[in-house]
């Protein structure tokens, strides 16, 4: 049984990986700035799982954190300011959180803990605007550096080269994990499954922006739970980054609307808008990497993965 702390591990992604991990019977602590309390109708199991430590702390604050990391073993930092519309509202928050809180982290891990891994969540975005088939040494490139979308992306940079530099300097055991669109139960914060699905549950118009010739390869959240959990365990997975996505669930914007649509039996109409950011037209991930060291194959089909999260919006939405 491991000693585990996951940082933002009451959203969407940490839970996810936190319940994969409780069921195996590791230890679990979490960091978060916020539970139940202050999101309504939110639940996973570690809700009522009396053993699985919640502290209610800010990673931006060094002394709020740092004794929770005495002997932890493992570290995974999903902690992050993120959504685009957030990012664009509050860029000077992003940087903070995601820059500062990962500096706090890893260095509350390193100094106190027991380090046997230490994972860092980054981003697809960080490919910048068209990125098909993308390995993990491929090319950054953001083309409009004015643009406060990036600043998103800019930050997780920082924040891998935060990661490598201990591993370089210190020794740290760590890894980089980049997710492309991951979906699924429980993800509130802005996106456009969850966009599409409510507006089609109350028979309201589905936004489409632009053309909705644009791509992505849509993974379903256990999928990449799945992945996390054997790159904590794999010597192999030690110094390394990788691409976790599926790009079987590869499918354009509209339709995926249309996708959503058919699924919920709704009666929406699907209207298309003038889109005021900057948008990303193509982006698929080569995960062959992630296949071949973490024995990595997603599983849940995107028809399959999307009536799952019908349902459970369908929950949520009573609650």
């Amino acid at each position: 049984m491991s000693r585990i702390l996951i940082t933002g591990g009451y959203g969407f992604l940490g839970s996810a990986i936190g319940e994969k991990l409780v069921d195996e019977g590791h230890n679990l602590t979490l960091i978060d700035v916020a539970f139940n309390e202050t999101k309504p109708g939110y639940y996973t199991r570690l809700n009522e799982n009396t053993s699985v430590r919640k502290i209610q702390a800010d990673v931006r604050n060094l002394d709020e954190i740092i004794d929770h990391f005495n002997e932890v073993e493992y570290c995974i930092h999903c902690a992050a300011a993120l959504g685009v519309n957030e990012v664009i509202t509050n860029p000077k928050e992003t940087l903070n959180i995601n820059i500062r809180g990962t500096e706090n982290v890893i260095k509350a891990f390193n100094d106190r803990g027991s380090p046997k891994r230490f994972v860092f969540f980054s981003t697809s975005e960080i490919f910048g605007e068209n990125a098909f088939r993308v390995t993990e040494d491929g090319d950054v490139f953001f083309r409009n550096i004015n643009h406060p979308r990036w600043s998103y992306a800019i930050s997780k940079l920082i924040g891998e080269h935060i990661t490598l530099g201990y591993n370089r300097s210190d020794k740290l055991p760590v890894s980089i994990v980049r997710p492309f669109n991951i979906y699924g139960p429980k993800r509130l914060g802005d996106h456009a499954v969850k966009s599409f699905i409510l507006n089609a549950l109350k028979n309201e118009p589905m936004i489409v922006y632009s053309d909705g010739s644009q791509i992505r390869s849509w993974c379903y959240v256990d999928d990449f739970a799945r992945a996390v959990r054997n790159l904590l365990f794999i010597p192999q997975a030690e110094g390394s980054i990788f691409n976790i996505g599926n790009p079987a669930g590869t499918i354009t914007i509209h339709s995926l609307a249309k996708l959503i649509k058919r699924l919920t039996n709704s009666e929406s109409e699907i209207i298309f808008m003038k889109p005021n950011i900057i948008d990303i037209d193509i982006r698929v991930p080569d995960i062959e990497k992630s296949r071949r060291i973490l024995n990595f194959e997603p599983e849940i089909s995107i028809e399959e993965g999307i009536s799952n999260t019908i349902d459970w919006y369908k929950l949520w939405t009573k609650k």
